[in-house]
């Protein structure tokens, strides 16, 4: 309802003017009807434009168009890793400043999910958060690096100076690494392993050192390195043969008239797309589709139900050409025209995949964007043609009015109607019923190209108590109740048609000049 406020200047324009030796009261009165408020019903105050398209017509059209992403996202899912290293000297030794005193390299498995091999990793953010305490007596330096690691193409390491301290007092450093951008070669020294993520500590006495470092036996130097919210941007290797449930929802749109509404006819079109450098076998068990406490409806179409196998994605450089798996559904191969009575609620998903049914075919080099992995594009469309039975909107008029006029109890209603089926509008005083006023369906000539308007007149007498609660309101609640004429005959709907209500307040000004 698009409100406007019907502003009325109050006030007599007239000067009585009396020439006599006398002056005498004169009392005058006169009934006025001035509107107080209109507004207008257009078919995007009945559903929502972005659910409405124009066709080369001029009609309306339905469509829901959407894309959802499958949660596919737990194939790459890091956890918060933490790696405990202790590196402790085997033998008394006095270091010189400057010497190397440990050069350690290491695996580390704990940070990969078990189920991959991956050959390549990197990572779109991350912490890596990092603490190392020197139980020798003397001030170190220590180089930590991830091997064939990079950020935005430099090493990946921790490069610090580190105080001297004893067994129970350790000197301690610790500090933050941005991982944005991070980099990992998996593929180890050779070139051909999988998940080879190896870590090197080389710790020599600091060069700040005045004198030799006397180290004993069994001292040891200790690193505590954790991953913190670690994201995956791309992976590379082989995800086995896994199976991943996918349990998705798509809206049918919101805040639609209650009411039945049939539509004469409905198209779906699913466009199913493979984001991921892996194939895939779907099968899609089922569509189920919910409203409030409706009986829920399950699709029968083609495809569902039934194993669908679709194509790996190819990467060009980081352009990736998804596979695309298109299916149509309809009023001819499914009960798809059901579905017009579950507008407003949800449509639920319900599939599985799985990778690689043939195995590792692709050598190891199925590859992984995590923000673009398995997609549904989903448009369902249908021309606006329907008949509507009860179909209701409720909306708020807001009225405005000179506070020093004298009701006489008494509203007029000027109302028009373009639209193709009939209206009756209940006025309603908080819950109490007022009236209800009738329009009879206007529609559209096309011949004229020009819209088809119906009028009524109608009146309300309201009483002082009601008006009393209305000026205190400031308005009154509308609900329209629209019902095609010849139901169930379908009708098309245009941007042009609409209903529009106009209030006509009757009231007495009374003014007085001496």
């Amino acid at each position: 309802m698009k409100n406007n406020k019907a502003i009325w200047p109050l006030g007599l324009l007239m000067t009585l003017l009396f020439f006599s030796c006398e002056k005498q009261e004169v009392k005058w009165s006169s009934d006025w009807l001035a509107p107080i408020a209109d507004g207008k019903v257009q078919c995007s105050d009945l559903l929502d434009e972005k659910y409405l398209q124009i066709n080369q017509e001029g009609w309306y059209d339905l469509v829901f168009d959407t894309t959802i992403d499958f949660g596919v996202d737990s194939l790459l899912t890091i956890q918060d890793t933490t790696i405990q290293l202790d590196y402790e000297v085997p033998v008394s030794v006095s270091v010189p400043p400057g010497v190397m005193l440990i050069n350690e390299s290491q695996n580390q498995s704990g940070l990969l999910p078990q189920e991959v091999e991956l050959k390549a990793l990197n990572l779109s953010s991350g912490i890596l958060h990092y603490r190392i305490e020197n139980h020798i007596p003397g001030p170190l330096h220590c180089l930590y690096s991830i091997q064939r690691a990079t950020i935005l193409g430099m090493p990946l390491e921790i490069d610090v100076d580190v105080n001297a301290g004893t067994l129970n007092s350790p000197g301690v450093v610790e500090g933050d690494l941005d991982l944005s951008h991070a980099q990992f070669d998996l593929t180890g020294v050779t070139g051909f392993l999988v998940n080879d993520l190896s870590t090197k500590m080389q710790v020599s006495a600091s060069t700040s050192a005045t004198q030799n470092i006397a180290v004993v036996a069994g001292e040891t130097i200790s690193i505590e390195v954790s991953f913190i919210a670690p994201e995956v941007a791309y992976a590379r290797g082989y995800f086995g043969q896994q199976n991943i449930s996918l349990h998705e929802e798509l809206s049918l749109g919101k805040d639609f008239p209650q009411g039945e509404i049939q539509l004469q006819a409905l198209n779906w079109d699913c466009e199913i797309q493979n984001w991921m450098g892996v194939d895939v076998l779907m099968n899609w068990n089922g569509v189920e589709f919910t409203l409030n406490n409706e009986q829920p409806l399950s699709l029968t179409a083609p495809g569902i139900g039934q194993t669908l196998a679709i194509a790996r994605a190819e990467d060009w450089q980081g352009a990736v050409n998804p596979q695309l798996l298109n299916l149509h559904w309809d009023e001819e191969n499914s009960n798809l025209l059901d579905v017009a009575q579950y507008l407003g609620g949800t449509a639920i998903v319900d599939a599985n995949i799985q990778l690689n049914p043939l195995g590792n075919a692709n050598g190891s080099n199925d590859f992984v964007y995590p923000n673009r992995m398995m997609r549904i594009h989903s448009k369902l469309h249908a021309p606006l043609a329907f008949n509507a039975k009860d179909m209701t909107a409720e909306e708020w008029l807001d009225f405005s009015w000179d506070s020093n006029a004298d009701w006489n109890g008494k509203l007029s209603f000027q109302a028009e109607n373009a639209f193709p089926f009939d209206a009756d509008v209940a006025v309603m005083h908080e819950s109490e019923l007022l009236g209800i006023i009738h329009i009879n369906a206007g529609g559209w000539n096309e011949t004229k190209k020009e819209l088809i308007i119906e009028n009524s007149i109608s009146t309300l007498t309201i009483n002082p108590k009601q008006w009393e609660g209305i000026k205190e309101n400031g308005g009154l609640r509308l609900r329209w109740v629209f019902n095609t004429t010849n139901y169930p005959e379908f009708v098309r709907v245009r941007p042009e048609q609409y209903a529009a209500l106009k209030v006509i307040g009757d009231f007495t000004l009374q003014t007085t000049i001496e």
